[in-house]
């Protein structure tokens, strides 16, 4: 027995490398197509829902396109990649929401001739959370993780304004994309931004338009502001046809509306309440530990330039949140109005609290 024990510890252990080599990749991923994407954020089609999904387990603040493509890189240098000429699938390095494993990213081959891009993301398998995931917020629902969804962690309503660009297709999308970088005034930040970056800011617009009755019927479409300047100066306007095809144009009757006030509060002695409930919050999704000395540290630098601040729009909601950054960090905390003070209601990461501050002010 002694003898065997130790024959099967001697083939247990791997021979002496001079330089650590990957694994070595299964027959399934040597038979994989050889026109698999190098990059998925520069070669493959990525639909905005798919990176709405991924946001519910990427950290605070992060990019899920950057998340996949690292990962990509990843799975491509040490063969975990499985599937078919047609499919394939790799692991991430983002825990499912349930904790059982990790999420899987699926690509599918476009069957469609007239596509630049021949793969897509078809599907990211993130489970679902167990409750009380998020403590002092049990039955929270938080089945839209787009960028606004931080704004409050205490908001128990489940809209998706995404949902109303789904039935674009990815020519579609790179078409308006393409067609509101080359309306808009050079400098403004669309101009350089992902198709992702721009149809999340066009539905939150449109959402904000339908919420606050700022739609303007015209010519058979419903026109609304991008808060957005066009080549004219004038603030562009967009509108959604039937055909789910997104139409943009400059207009100087356009305006937006956005609750300033909430800054003079913050500048002035407004109490600001940070109940037990949205602290944990905070501690669970982002890791930081808000306390009232923090708040009011944050209150001073922004009383020395009230240009840190910005201000969002919910879609949940339907409320102006201002957004104060942390000295010293990329967090922002988001703070709303209270009866006669201010609360603070959830935080951001500077990625997400910039995408919905957007939705107030075009800088």
């Amino acid at each position: 027995m002694e003898r065997d024990l130790a024959d099967r510890g001697q083939q247990s252990e791997p021979e002496a490398q001079p330089t650590p080599e990957p694994p070595e990749p299964t027959e399934e991923v040597r038979t994989l197509p050889r026109d698999l994407p190098q990059s998925l954020a520069s070669e493959a089609q990525c639909p905005g829902a798919i990176l709405v999904e991924l946001a519910a387990i990427v950290p605070l603040g992060d990019d899920p396109l950057t998340w996949l493509d690292r990962d990509w890189q990843r799975a491509r240098a040490y063969g975990l990649i499985a599937g078919t000429r047609s499919n394939v699938s790799f692991p991430l390095t983002l825990k499912r929401l349930d904790g059982t494993g990790p999420a899987i990213a699926t690509l599918r081959k476009s069957r469609r001739a007239s596509s630049t891009r021949l793969w897509q993301i078809s599907s990211v398998e993130i489970g679902e959370a167990s409750e009380g995931d998020l403590p002092g917020i049990e039955g929270t629902a938080r089945t839209s993780a787009g960028p606004w969804s931080a704004l409050d962690l205490c908001a128990t309503s489940d809209a998706d304004p995404l949902a109303a660009l789904a039935p674009m297709d990815d020519d579609a999308r790179e078409s308006f994309r393409a067609e509101l970088a080359a309306a808009a005034q050079e400098g403004q930040w669309c101009t350089n931004a992902s198709t992702q970056e721009v149809l999340t800011h066009v539905a939150l617009m449109l959402a904000k338009a339908q919420a606050l009755d700022e739609l303007v019927d015209e010519g058979g479409l419903s026109w609304f502001p991008l808060a957005l300047v066009g080549k004219n100066g004038n603030p562009l306007q967009a509108a959604l046809a039937p055909d789910a095809k997104v139409h943009v144009r400059e207009s100087a009757s356009v305006a937006t509306t956005t609750d300033v006030s909430l800054i003079a509060s913050l500048l002035g002695d407004t109490p600001i309440a940070a109940g037990q409930e949205v602290i944990a919050a905070i501690a669970a999704t982002s890791g930081s530990d808000v306390t009232p000395e923090l708040i009011e540290q944050a209150r001073r630098l922004a009383r020395t330039d009230w240009r840190r601040t910005l201000l969002a729009w919910s879609p949940e909601t339907h409320a102006t949140y201002l957004l104060l950054p942390l000295a010293g960090s990329t967090v922002y905390l988001s703070l709303t109005r209270e009866g006669a003070g201010l609360a603070l209601r959830g935080c951001l990461g500077r990625e997400h609290a910039l995408a919905c501050a957007r939705t107030c002010s075009a800088s």
